[in-house]
């Protein structure tokens, strides 16, 4: 299991105890799973002073400074994840009806981008990025500099360059204007 924690919370200590004792209420021995911790927001300033207190208070835990968005710190994550993995010894409720381990594994996403001109601007198709640029509020400063990095690695700003766009230039994505910046 994955414990992913808001870094730029006040308290990411308290969020954590908050969602273990929900596991341990639920049951069904959720609670006992190999864990890997993660403080997430790490490219946030400030974020990165609370691993201490997060690791300090569970030393028996795996925990990592990450940022989803930048994708910084995940590989390391993903290798204790991995050996946990290996080390894990699954149960009988982790298997089918006929004893096999279940796997999910999601359908892979279309990551094709197009940039079409209208007007002074530019209209960008791309599923993925237009979702995540959906949540994104355009006042907020910092969550804007992540998107254009995460914009940046999914390939929507070099399709922007190629069709012409250059910073100043307005462009659509998610339902919503921006201005490269």
């Amino acid at each position: 299991m994955v414990h992913v924690v808001d870094g730029s919370l006040d308290d990411p200590v308290a969020e954590y105890l908050q969602i273990r004792s929900e596991l341990d209420q639920y049951g069904e021995g959720v609670s006992q799973k190999p864990e890997v911790v993660a403080l997430n927001k790490s490219d946030i300033p400030g974020v990165r002073e609370k691993l201490g207190a997060l690791a300090l208070q569970f030393p028996e835990k795996k925990v990592h400074c990450i940022s989803a968005v930048a994708r910084m710190g995940l590989e390391p994550m993903m290798d204790d994840v991995l050996a946990s993995l290996r080390s894990f010894e699954p149960d009988e409720s982790s298997s089918n009806a006929y004893g096999e381990a279940v796997v999910l594994r999601p359908d892979p996403a279309d990551e094709r981008i197009s940039v079409d001109r209208k007007g002074r601007g530019y209209v960008v198709s791309a599923a993925q990025p237009a979702r995540v640029a959906a949540m994104v509020d355009p006042a907020d400063w910092e969550a804007r500099a992540q998107l254009y990095g995460y914009l940046e690695r999914a390939g929507v700003i070099g399709a922007l360059q190629k069709a012409g766009a250059g910073p100043g230039d307005a462009f659509w994505l998610g339902g919503k204007e921006w201005t490269w910046e």
